[in-house]
């Protein structure tokens, strides 16, 4: 079973994909860490950034896992979230996007927590209650490989494998000098931890 930190995680009864995906993690080998609800600070503006969940694997280096909400779904080439009263409304920012500023602010935050190795970042969107035909990509930015669908979560390390290779076979991949820079050795990853233990709820 995967470290969990905080090791007892809360999430709330009504984010149902978030907690589906967490039970899943729980399958994920042992020396893997799992961050919940990590909140970093947001280099674009004055508040913070919340990551629902951040794997920190040997292997995989780091894995940021975005959750689609419940009740978005995409319309017409545009995310759209239905209200409490039925009616949809426009994000204003596509969970793309949202990855991509997760990443910078998790690369700003890290280097300036003084790891002396930052590994490579991979961003993952799950939809484990959103339905989606297998093999299907959600944009250039999210190619099927990188999107954690409920028959994904099956097999979560195995998924999270071909999203770090983006669909490559694991053995192929982790022969070429890419691979070297995902690695996070032991020292790495207790500072990693120490760090990103200041940034999750109390």
């Amino acid at each position: 079973m995967s470290i969990f930190h905080p090791r007892q995680p809360r999430i709330p009864n009504h984010l149902r994909g978030q907690r589906k995906v967490l039970d899943a993690f729980r399958a994920l080998p042992a020396e893997t860490r799992v961050f919940v609800r990590v909140q970093l600070p947001d280099p674009e503006a004055t508040g913070v950034l919340d990551l629902d969940l951040l794997v920190a694997d040997h292997d995989l280096g780091l894995v940021i896992v975005n959750v689609l909400a419940d009740g978005v779904e995409r319309r017409e080439g545009h995310w759209v979230c239905r209200t409490a009263d039925g009616d949809c409304e426009r994000l204003a920012i596509s969970p793309a996007d949202a990855l991509q500023a997760q990443q910078n602010a998790l690369f700003k935050f890290l280097k300036g927590a003084g790891l002396p190795f930052v590994p490579r970042i991979t961003q993952v969107l799950a939809l484990p209650l959103f339905p989606l035909e297998p093999g299907r990509a959600l944009g250039p930015n999210l190619p099927a490989c990188r999107l954690l669908t409920e028959e994904k979560l099956r097999n979560p390390y195995i998924s999270l494998r071909l999203a770090v290779t983006g669909g490559k076979p694991w053995n192929e991949w982790s022969a070429t000098p890419t691979a070297s820079q995902f690695g996070i050795g032991g020292e790495t990853m207790e500072r990693l931890a120490g760090a990103l233990g200041e940034v999750l709820p109390a």
